[in-house]
């Protein structure tokens, strides 16, 4: 990614997150981290996400300090109900809400969160499809 489109992404997301009232500091750099981090590694691994950072500490340090924040009990719904307030006043009645129908096959998973269990008869492994869907 280069340096230009990183400070540009960097700006957008002080400006979404200066909106932000609930999540305390620490939680709100880690989502500006995690996100960040994402787009740079084009992972969801937490080493590769605090490598791309490239931040002074260990890279150790650096997994600590985000899993710290993510993993706790409550806050994938403080992420979700802030960027619903943000992104509230902006969908009106015309708006159109779309939804990911991208299946997910895990040959032994049980039960996978916020996926539907789908039975297909294609393949011999069950799949999960994202059809939760959030109304504000």
């Amino acid at each position: 990614m280069s340096k230009i489109l990183t400070k540009k992404i960097q700006t957008q997301l002080n400006d979404y997150f200066s909106f932000n009232t609930e999540m305390t500091r620490p939680e709100t750099r880690c989502l500006k981290d995690m996100v960040l981090g994402i787009l740079k590694s084009k992972t969801v691994f937490v080493n590769q996400i605090a490598a791309s950072l490239r931040e002074p500490l260990k890279l150790k340090d650096v997994c600590k300090r985000l899993s710290a924040q993510y993993l706790k009990e409550d806050y994938a719904e403080n992420v979700r109900s802030e960027h619903l307030k943000t992104v509230a006043s902006s969908i009106s009645k015309d708006s159109f809400i779309l939804m990911d129908g991208t299946d997910i096959s895990k040959k032994h998973a049980k039960y996978m969160e916020g996926l539907e269990f789908v039975k297909c008869t294609t393949y011999n492994s069950p799949l999960y499809f994202c059809i939760r869907m959030i109304y504000s």
